[in-house]
């Protein structure tokens, strides 16, 4: 090569491998930063954290590398914006907030902080849900409405006003719902919203559809229903009884019962997070998960069932608790299996019609496929749900957030996360603790007896009963006595 191009190669590669060093570590070259943040045309959102007293709503922003000269702020109703290159805050609050010439705004070069005091219209006034990040950093189009889109009438095809009922609105009211009817498909359809004419609709608030067509064989190690894209939702329920029945082991079964006993008391004693925290102490969440928060889709939801809604959220958080309180609190390597094979909202697309319907489902699944597989273990981990629920929207929140984690590394389960756990973490955030508190109170109310699983289980109960000591001893004695019981 001519000597004057080896030096432009040179010169090529080596801008490339400092653009590279520049942009991975550009907290440790604000000017850097701000160049390719020009070029590009990105804005960053800041981590921030609110808190609140009589007079002011409090922001604590961490904006580092910054020129304090160029900060900007304005109030304008139930909006607070901040800019200052690279960083853009928009907040919108549920409750107005005024410019009277008390507003300011301070700097802490140490900490790399901005924290901006932001006077409240009526003072005194309770702002809530400011720990809830997603809902703080949704754009509002109408401040005086709180839905973005509230349908509250429609015109049907003769022309007829028809009203919208208030259970489809967001933020309904789950005690206003009548669990008790029982919701039946129409013979060959489906129910619900469907994006596509001939597929089925499923996700959350069946908002998806054709999502699995263009990965391939990966759907068979994502989901237990194969056939995502073209099972009819009315047909899914029958599918996975079927398959649950067929996969359940009656020697495991057994074994857990007779054998593992003592295990399985340890595990059911154990003390959870969530049963340990102490009471009326609000969760905060991390910088982890406030990154995590803030990329969460930024809407308002129009819910089509909220029965299925709901219980589709005891489903997950019963597949959160299991896989907890059997690794103790530390999850597992194979956690992302646990979530998926658990919950039948992940595995089957499952829209449930009641919350019974929900943890019937949980209880087989329980029984079926996990290590350790004992009714009273599933008890337990119901308990656990409804303490998860009342300990408030910010830790149900975290404990979605950990599945999404787990499923968002994962190389087949990431689209699960993307169809359901995205938006459930940005909905309950909207929602009011007393709605958790009824979905609470709902979970300890419901009884799941072994003959509601559609399982043999009472009998294996019962046979356990009879002959447990039998078994024991024979097994300490290394005999097949006990092993032809379980096999007859």
């Amino acid at each position: 090569l001519h000597p004057t191009h080896s030096v432009l190669i040179s010169f090529f590669f080596s801008s490339i491998f400092c653009l590279f060093r520049v942009t991975t570590f550009s907290s440790l070259h604000p000017f850097w930063l701000f160049v390719c943040c020009d070029k590009r045309n990105i804005m960053i959102t800041p981590r921030f954290e609110a808190e609140q007293n009589s007079e002011f709503v409090i922001v604590h922003i961490e904006t580092p590398h910054i020129k304090i000269a160029e900060v900007e702020f304005t109030i304008e109703e139930r909006q607070f914006k901040l800019y200052v290159k690279p960083y853009f805050l928009r907040l919108t609050f549920e409750k107005e907030c005024v410019e009277d010439g008390t507003e300011k705004a301070t700097y802490d070069a140490t900490k790399g902080v901005i924290t901006a005091f932001i006077p409240k219209k009526n003072k005194g006034e309770v702002f809530e849900d400011l720990g809830m990040i997603t809902q703080l950093l949704t754009s509002k189009a109408k401040p005086d409405v709180k839905p973005l889109i509230e349908v509250v009438s429609s015109t049907n095809a003769n022309g007829e006003e028809e009203a919208v009922p208030p259970s489809q609105r967001q933020g309904f009211d789950p005690s206003l719902i009548d669990w008790e009817v029982e919701q039946q498909l129409p013979p060959g359809e489906d129910s619900g919203f469907v994006l596509s004419h001939d597929a089925p609709a499923y996700g959350f608030n069946r908002a998806y559809s054709k999502v699995f067509e263009a990965v391939g064989d990966i759907v068979y190690e994502a989901l237990d229903l194969h056939q995502p894209d073209t099972t009819k939702e009315g047909e899914r329920e029958e599918l996975q009884i079927r398959r649950e029945v067929e996969d359940f082991d009656c020697d495991h079964y057994l074994s857990d019962r007779v054998f593992n006993e003592d295990e399985v008391k340890r595990l059911v004693s154990w003390k959870a997070e969530w049963e340990t925290a102490p009471s009326g102490v609000e969760y905060q969440f991390t910088k982890e998960e406030f990154d995590l928060l803030k990329d969460l889709p930024k809407k308002e939801y129009l819910i089509q069932d909220p029965r299925s809604v709901y219980a589709g959220l005891i489903d997950l958080l019963f597949a959160y608790a299991y896989d907890r309180r059997t690794s103790e609190g530390e999850g597992t390597c194979e956690s992302d299996w646990t979530f998926a094979k658990l919950s039948s909202t992940l595995s089957w697309l499952r829209n449930f019609a009641s919350i019974e319907q929900a943890l019937s489902a949980c209880y087989r699944r329980s029984l079926c496929y996990p290590l350790y597989r004992h009714f009273a273990l599933a008890e337990k981990v119901q308990a656990d749900v409804m303490c998860i629920l009342r300990r408030g929207r910010a830790y149900t929140v975290h404990c979605l957030l950990t599945m999404k984690k787990v499923l968002d590394m994962s190389d087949r389960k990431y689209l699960l996360s993307r169809i359901y756990l995205n938006d459930y973490c940005s909905f309950i955030q909207m929602l009011r603790d007393e709605y958790l508190l009824f979905l609470a109170n709902e979970v300890e109310s419901c009884r799941i007896v072994p003959s509601s699983v559609q399982l043999p289980v009472a009998e294996l109960d019962a046979f356990a009963a009879e002959h447990r000591e039998e078994m024991l001893a024979d097994r300490e004695g290394g005999g097949e006595a006990g092993e032809r019981a379980m096999l007859q």
